[in-house]
């Protein structure tokens, strides 16, 4: 079998190179199960590809790029298709995956109470369906500023006698004569992207877990090894008629089988294992996944084999228990990813037990001991996303930094605090403590810089020794 490429080009003409590669019965077979592992999540994905190409056209509005597309019409469409989103998404968990309804209701929830976004573009669905008002009051567009479309509150409470009345009382709360629905809209996709991800997540767990995850780490694996114009790959049995191809009359039809990548990606995105253990830190490594074994704990490989694909550690956390205990936490990811998805997974999983350890022990019935005032802070900043250059600006004891610096009332800087140095606005990007004590290290970095660009593994005290 061949295999084969489908690009565009600058023209955007669609190219299809035929790679010189073949693949044996055998591995065609193989290759052939795989895809059709991975295509069963082909219902469960595909449920926002409708509210996506929406909002790609309310972005071609925006951007002036279709002339043909008005405000009036898109911002009905957008509003409708994402309640038809929400409503698809019922129906298909109702009909189909009914354990676990109950947390998708706690999902959905959890949407409408924490996103403003959401309960207007919910109630001005409704508002669209039964007062037939337009959901604007005023269009502003410049070539020097962003499309703005005014919605005046006042006007929403008067035309939308159907309005929830708790979201109505929220309205009249608030501080505001109207909202800009370009910017409601822009800020509600991600939103919705949250929530898809967040209940494809949950139908992913009922797939079978070791097939699933072995389709999906060979596709990616493949797609890795053969792509060569970040094209679709895909394999065929055809080939093309050299005695023909150039005359004018040359007409021919292919059998292709498309590999779904966007499908294993997702899915192999979806699929981690994090590991917590508890113990003294030993200072060997085993060659699978980390154990604890009689109080101590080893440290896993970078790389282990499982469940019929490879597993790559992104990320791994030390703390500190009284007794010279320590909790180790870790995370491994399918091998073969994108290296800004690595980060951004690692900087989710870093927040996560930042989170959970300070829950844990505040909520211990044990009083809160004092701040050891002698006890030492370091704090270094690093300029870029490289993380190359580390310049130690702090080192010394908790109340040399209060006197000194930060007043009595600091009490420790959280992950992600923004705060102003000098002349620079700088966010807390990385820290190190310790449970028991004010022992803290902080890596902090101009707050301009995005996140998931930052080279963690060079935020690290021994680089500087």
């Amino acid at each position: 079998m061949r295999i084969y490429e489908t690009y565009r080009q600058s023209s955007n003409e669609s190219t299809i190179i035929f790679k010189k590669n073949r693949l044996t019965n055998e591995e065609a077979f193989k290759l052939k199960e795989d895809i059709e592992i991975v295509n069963k999540l082909s219902p469960i994905l595909g449920r926002i590809k409708d509210l996506r190409k929406s909002y790609e056209r309310f972005k071609e509005w925006e951007e002036e790029k279709n002339k043909e597309i008005d405000e009036e019409s898109i911002i009905r469409e957008y509003i409708i298709k994402t309640h038809q989103f929400i409503e698809q998404w019922e129906s298909i968990i109702k009909r189909e995956y009914s354990q676990i309804q109950s947390e998708f209701i706690k999902e959905k929830r959890n949407l409408y109470e924490k996103s403003f976004e959401y309960k207007l573009i919910y109630n001005l669905r409704n508002m669209i369906l039964h007062t037939h008002q337009l959901p604007y009051t005023q269009v502003v567009k410049s070539i020097e500023s962003p499309h703005v479309i005014w919605l005046e509150l006042d006007y929403l409470i008067k035309v939308h006698t159907g309005i929830q009345p708790s979201f109505k009382k929220e309205l009249l709360s608030l501080d505001s004569e109207g909202f800009d629905l370009v910017k409601i809209i822009n800020n509600s996709f991600p939103m919705l992207e949250k929530f898809h991800e967040l209940i494809s997540l949950l139908l992913i767990k009922e797939q079978p877990t070791s097939r699933l995850t072995g389709a999906s780490y060979r596709i990616i694996k493949f797609y890795n090894q053969h792509q060569e114009k970040d094209g679709t790959l895909g394999i065929t049995n055809d080939e093309v008629d050299i005695n023909e191809v150039n005359k004018p009359e040359y007409r021919q039809t292919f059998n292709f089988t498309y590999i779904p990548y966007n499908y294993a990606y997702f899915a192999a995105l979806s699929s981690s294992l994090q590991l917590r253990l508890i113990g003294k830190l030993g200072q060997e490594t085993t060659s699978e996944f980390p154990v604890e074994k009689d109080g101590v704990i080893y440290k896993g490989n970078d790389k282990v084999k499982y469940l019929e694909a490879n597993w790559h550690k992104v990320g791994e956390q030390v703390f500190e228990l009284p007794k010279d205990e320590n909790i180790y936490s870790c995370l491994y990811m399918i091998d073969g990813l994108k290296e800004e998805d690595y980060k951004r997974k690692e900087l989710e999983f870093t927040e996560k037990e930042h989170l959970l350890l300070f829950r844990q022990f505040k909520t211990r019935k044990q009083p809160k001991p004092n701040i050891d005032y002698d006890a030492e802070v370091i704090i270094v900043y690093f300029h870029d996303e490289t993380a190359q250059d580390l310049e130690v600006i702090y080192s010394g004891t908790v109340n040399a930094l209060q006197r000194d610096y930060l007043g009595n009332d600091w009490r420790g800087f959280q992950l992600g605090d923004s705060f102003q140095l000098n002349d620079k606005k700088v966010r807390v990007f990385k820290k190190t403590r310790s449970i028991i004590s004010s022992r803290d290290r902080y890596f902090i970095g101009p707050s301009a810089m995005k996140t998931h660009d930052i080279n963690y593994k060079n935020l690290d005290l021994d680089r500087l020794n």
